[in-house]
């Protein structure tokens, strides 16, 4: 079976479709994947066909960023999944994604929940699609009827009849968040998702211990603010509160910074504290007690399945939201300022909590037990039987 999926460049869309990607593959299917051509190296490192869409023009990007930048948190949300990704990225992903259904016609199309372009594409040309919730459906949910203020004038310029939202809102759904921190899109009409685990595997500790890792029994404090957001002013902030945070705990630090965020920027580096571009997340989970970070999806999902309670100082998008569900449901703590004390004793409090230890091992435990990619691939291509029904797990 031929199957499509569909995603942007960034980090965090294109990872979950690639978690489904290999599933597929390791099923037996022929996979191929449309993306900016921006992610070529990555794709072809992991080995999958790639079908190019077109970039934005940076001058139309940059009027979008500068908005954002200018923008409060709610405008922001609306400006970023409405005018950037519904009309720009999307419009100029529409011809080539429409071009490359016509000419490999898949059997089904998966799309990031991000990437609209080939949910329409695929429409026009009778295909069954799906989405990959790249964020909790809470907060897919919030970003939705900001989308209905220009879905009809995207569905007219793909060839549809407007609809109102109602192709999106039938639009089977596929997520890797466990129900206790996901919430749901039930207001907006959604079905149940389909909840399909990513694969964590534990990595055990090498004979000879990284640079980085504790030279005792000192817990090891993982630190990272995803790729993304690096550059930003309230990163940098976020950065250098969290050093100051821990300078001087008696534990050892790992701080990841992205390629993104410049290492020199950081200033002084406290004595406990190693500075790394990037670690394999797998890897530092081997020998982490906690991790302070953004609350990105990636970050979150996988501490959790490795049973490691976090501090979430959120910086952009769908972080708040994530952090306030990460302490209401008792599984770390949220800090919204930038405020290293504030930190510091968050810090303190989920390495000596056993509550909330206790809570994040039973949420692990609760994740090993979901079904696993491959079940999602299963039915990712169950879609092309059942006129794109499928059954929530």
């Amino acid at each position: 079976m031929r199957i499509l999926l569909s995603s942007t460049y960034f980090s965090g869309h294109l990872l979950p479709i690639l978690s489904y990607a290999r599933a597929l593959k390791h099923r037996g299917h022929e996979v191929l994947v449309s993306a900016p051509a921006s992610v070529q190296a990555t794709l072809e490192e992991a080995g999958f066909a790639h079908a190019t869409v077109d970039p934005v023009p940076k001058d139309e990007m940059a009027i979008v960023w500068a908005r954002l930048d200018a923008a409060n948190a709610q405008d922001a949300l609306s400006i970023g999944i409405r005018d950037a990704f519904l009309g720009l990225a999307a419009k100029y992903a529409l011809p080539k994604l429409q071009s490359t259904i016509t000419e490999w016609r898949p059997d089904v199309v998966l799309r990031d929940s991000c990437e609209f372009a080939a949910a329409h594409a695929a429409e026009r040309a009778a295909i069954p699609h799906a989405r990959v919730s790249v964020h909790s459906n809470q907060h897919e949910a919030l970003l939705f009827p900001f989308l209905l203020e220009k879905i009809d004038d995207f569905r007219r310029a793909a060839g549809l009849s407007p609809d109102g939202g109602a192709a999106l809102r039938a639009e089977p759904i596929f997520t890797a968040f466990p129900a206790l921190i996901d919430g749901s899109g039930e207001q907006e009409g959604w079905p149940t998702p389909f909840r399909a685990r990513e694969r964590y595997v534990p990595v055990s500790r090498p004979v000879t211990p990284p640079a980085w890792a504790p030279l005792d029994e000192a817990p090891l404090v993982y630190i990272t603010f995803g790729t993304v957001s690096g550059s930003s002013e309230t990163a940098k902030a976020t950065y250098h509160a969290a050093l100051e945070a821990v300078a001087g705990l008696p534990v050892r630090a790992l701080l990841t910074t992205g390629s993104m965020m410049n290492p020199e920027e950081l200033g002084a580096i406290p004595a406990n504290v190693a500075v790394e571009t990037f670690v394999p997340q797998n890897d530092v989970f081997a020998y982490a007690s906690a991790v302070v970070c953004h609350g990105g999806s990636g970050t979150l999902l996988g501490a959790f399945a490795a049973g490691l309670p976090v501090v979430v100082a959120p910086i952009f998008a769908d972080q708040p939201r994530n952090a306030r569900a990460v302490a209401a449901a008792g599984l770390g703590v949220a800090v919204f300022e930038r405020d290293p004390q504030a930190l510091r004793a968050a810090i303190i409090s989920i390495l000596a909590d056993g509550t909330v230890r206790a809570n994040v091992r039973r949420l692990a435990a609760e994740m090993a037990e979901m079904p696993t990619m491959e079940d999602g691939a299963d039915a990712v291509a169950a879609l092309a039987s059942t006129s794109g029904r499928v059954s929530p797990k």
